[in-house]
């Protein structure tokens, strides 16, 4: 409870319940898409999914609560713990709300069974706040049968038992030959194409490729390794590793697999100029360990990183303004909501007709948990096509709220300001900017228009 601050929390459904996200653990929202299952983890452990080109484990949030069969979300809501990034798969993400330190309350025969931390009150029923931290330590491998594999997170804290002389490492192949990184030097694994070369860079170098807006130096291991290009340059995925602060690429032919080593069995190379740090024993293989130290040396260091252009600085990124958005899907075409206008996202149901007077944009009311809400179609408005009977979006501005009909909801997505584009404004119109989302232009909505008739 000490470690919960009052702020925003993004409250989803699973189980039948409400559940609160710290925003700030909250990175974003999507819907769900294709799993790559893993062996030997526990049940609530789906596999490995990629979220805008990173690796993560996806957790059934059902499961993990106690539920003895899958849940039917769609929705993955990824989050940062210190041991692993996740993406939780819940049931339905309903709204985002801004909660005083003084509204979180304790909780007791809660926290023994399910990893939650506190709770709150929120629309007349009761929120529990996810422990987000409790569940990273949960992310590991169930006890693994000598000889198979089946390990995923980035260990960054050691554990108190016996597995701590477990050596957790991502195999990959390079130039024929098995090497290892220990999974706590690994930042993620990205599945790049050819990277953008660089005119004049030295052989080992590949390109740049921009990862979620930032200069990534990709470089080929095996030219590193060997000081002559295989003939699996440039085909297979790409392992981060941080270097004094700094991110590289290094481009592998093959990913093998995430594995536990024995540490034991490790046989350390004295030979500070080698890349290799020790040689591992794999049953009756042999694998060589690499650091990021020893493989991109003090000396390449200096040679590299005047090859990639000045990162804009975190401080400010952070300072800049950044505009949450749901994305929707009317017709034929996206749009986006300002995320502190949407309050819930509810399954489709057919309106009731209304007579409404002339002029007005209500066409009919529906019934959302025992509230009458006025249907405006937007769709309509906008003549953005037909076939929105996926799902009831509810937006409100404070005072009054109206159920739109919508295709789907998609993604939530930070916009910063500077990807805004603003457009002249016509009382009438439902478009108030033009946004640039990965690369990629999405027209935002406003709610002017409504709350002008209202008032």
């Amino acid at each position: 409870m000490d470690s919960v601050q009052g702020g925003e929390f993004l409250i989803v459904a699973a189980s039948g319940q409400h559940f609160g996200l710290p925003a700030g653990c909250v990175k974003t929202a999507v819907a769900a898409r294709p799993l790559t299952p893993l062996p030997f983890v526990p049940a609530f452990v789906e596999g490995l999914v990629n979220i805008n080109e990173r690796i993560v484990p996806q957790l059934d949030l059902e499961r993990l609560l106690g539920a003895s069969a899958a849940g039917e979300g769609t929705e993955l809501v990824l989050v940062e713990t210190a041991r692993s990034p996740c993406a939780l798969r819940v049931a339905r993400i309903l709204a985002k709300a801004d909660i005083g330190a003084g509204e979180l309350q304790p909780i007791a025969d809660e926290a023994e069974t399910l990893p939650v931390s506190c709770r709150f009150e929120w629309e007349g029923g009761t929120v529990l706040v996810l422990d987000i931290e409790r569940i990273g330590s949960l992310i590991g491998s169930r006890e693994l049968p000598a000889g198979e594999r089946g390990l995923l997170g980035r260990l960054q804290v050691e554990n108190d038992n016996d597995d701590t002389r477990l050596l957790d490492c991502v195999v990959v192949v390079v130039a024929g030959e098995r090497y290892a990184f220990a999974l706590s030097d690994v930042v993620e694994i990205l599945d790049l194409p050819r990277a953008t070369p660089v005119p004049g860079a030295p052989a080992a170098v590949e390109g740049l490729a921009m990862v979620r807006d930032e200069v990534v130096l990709v470089l080929s291991l095996a030219v590193l390794l060997t000081s002559a290009a295989g003939p699996e340059a440039d085909r297979g995925s790409v392992i981060v590793v941080a270097r004094e602060g700094v991110h590289y690429g290094l481009r592998v032919a093959a990913l093998e697999g995430l594995q536990q080593i024995d540490a034991d069995c490790l046989r350390r190379i004295e030979d500070s100029g080698s890349e290799v740090e020790g040689v591992l024993a794999d049953g009756d293989q042999l694998c060589a360990l690499l650091t990021p130290e020893r493989v991109i040396s003090a000396e390449r260091h200096r040679l590299y990183q005047p090859l990639a252009p000045r990162r804009q600085r975190e401080t400010e990124r952070q300072a800049e303004r950044q505009l949450t958005v749901l994305q929707v899907g009317l017709g034929g075409e996206i749009f986006g909501i300002a995320l502190e206008q949407v309050r819930r996202i509810v399954e489709y149901r057919v309106p009731e007709p209304v007579q409404a007077e002339a002029g007005s944009l209500v066409t009919g009311a529906v019934n959302i948990e025992g509230r009458v809400v006025p249907v405006v179609d937007l769709g309509a408005c906008l003549r953005a096509g037909a076939g929105n009977e996926g799902a009831w979006v509810i937006v409100g501005d404070g005072l009054n709220e109206w159920a739109i009909a919508v295709r789907e909801a998609h993604d939530i997505v930070s916009v910063p300001e500077s990807a805004l584009e603003p457009v002249p404004m016509d009382p009438d119109s439902f478009v108030s900017a033009i946004a640039n989302v990965q690369e990629r232009l999405m027209s935002l909505l406003t709610l002017a228009p409504l709350t002008r008739r209202v008032a």
